[in-house]
């Protein structure tokens, strides 16, 4: 099969980004001709670089939901004319793409402005929801005094969690009938569990966008919590964003500059050492739509601790990935003090374990059978697709 992905933003310093990045390789794994496209990037991202096909957008820089590494233009930040002019453009670059590459089926990640520019180009379509659009759906329903999308205008939307799906459901017109839940998988080729595991340093991480819905300001709340209680260990805060400053002005205050290390941004082949190196990797996001880093580091072995809420809070499985009380500190600090002690030396099998768990349940191989079923029924103009 032919498959045109399409993102609104690069391939790398995004969670859809970064899906579309994985989903390219795995598709081409199981013998399809697969093409991405995506916006250019003026900072030279190297997976911008080794996209299929690339646009200049018209406007300063591309813009997303909430900010991205290579770009701080949001979608909230544009006018009418500004999105006219981006429709305009990601019309003209996917009517290009189709063309020469003549896709069976494209997938658009977003139910946004690229999913809009597609559906004039006559192929079958199929749109995964991250969540982060749910958002300017809402405002389009407030502006405009009608959800988005008729029952007859929807194509097959994959939710990435139930949380997804619920909210997707209150702002589109008709029951979302069209949509199947069916939660990401990672790039189980790179995130695997090391031989050895470190025991000489308790490090707690946090990996992320430095932007407000993340929590890093949480994070770094609950270090001074753990640190004042007298716990042994080094808290590392890996990612980049508009946050940056004033995270570290947080921590000078607090009293954390001894104790709290702002990694930056560390490419993405680099990310399995990254969480091998930790005892424990905290999210603190309380809306976030699924969560991949919690999965790609228990995929390497390492605990992740997780808000009992949003999509995170649907990833709880003890012993491997452990839930907390979304916003409490006593209970996020409990968490950590609880699985540090169990995830010590003697328990590198327990790690051994989360990750055959994690592949088992978010691996490509489940993943793509079901996303091939999709697309098989998106070319075959069926009205609706197995949930």
């Amino acid at each position: 099969m032919r498959i045109l992905l399409i993102n609104h933003t690069p391939l790398q310093g995004s969670g859809s980004g970064t899906y579309t990045a994985n989903l390219r390789r795995a598709l081409r794994t199981r013998g399809h001709r697969v093409a991405v496209l995506v916006p250019a990037s003026d900072v030279g991202l190297a997976e911008t670089d080794s996209a299929d096909y690339t646009f200049t957008v018209p406007l300063a820089a591309f813009p997303s939901f909430t900010g991205h590494p290579a770009s701080p233009l949001t979608y909230d930040a544009l006018g009418p004319r500004d999105l006219s002019a981006l429709a305009d453009a990601w019309g003209r670059a996917i009517g290009r793409a189709v063309e020469r590459f003549r896709p069976d089926v494209v997938h658009v990640q977003h139910l946004w402005i690229p999913f809009e520019a597609t559906r004039g180009h006559g192929r079958p379509v199929v749109v995964t929801c991250h969540g982060s659009e749910i958002g300017m759906l809402r405002s389009h329903r407030l502006s405009h005094g009608r959800r988005y999308l008729s029952g007859a205008e929807q194509p097959p939307i994959i939710c990435i969690s139930r949380f997804v799906l619920e909210r997707l459901r209150s702002e589109i017109a008709a029951e979302a009938n069209n949509a199947i839940l069916l939660r990401n998988s990672y790039d189980d080729t790179l995130f695997t569990p090391a031989a050895e595991f470190p025991t000489d340093t308790v490090r707690i991480g946090f990996v992320g966008r430095l932007v407000a819905y993340k929590r890093a300001d949480f994070f770094l709340e609950l270090a001074r919590t753990l640190i004042a209680a007298g716990f042994p260990g080094e808290f590392l805060i890996v990612g980049g964003g508009p946050d940056l400053p004033g995270l570290r002005e947080q921590a000078r205050r607090l009293g954390l500059s001894g104790s709290v290390r702002f990694r930056g941004v560390v490419p993405h082949e680099q990310m399995p050492d990254i969480y091998r190196g930790l005892s424990a990797l905290v999210t603190c996001a309380e809306a976030e739509p699924f969560g991949l880093a919690a999965i790609e580091a228990a995929a390497c072995g390492t605990p992740a601790i997780v808000p009992r809420s949003g999509g995170l809070g649907e990833l709880e499985h003890e012993p491997h990935v452990v839930g907390y009380d979304a916003g409490s500190l006593a209970s996020a600090a409990s968490a950590i003090r609880r699985v540090v002690r169990a995830d010590g030396r003697p328990a590198a099998a327990a790690r051994r374990r989360r990750a055959a768990y994690i592949r088992a349940t978010f691996g490509s191989a489940r993943y793509l059978h079901t996303l091939e079923d999709i697309y098989a029924a998106a070319a075959r103009g069926a009205a609706g697709v197995s949930r």
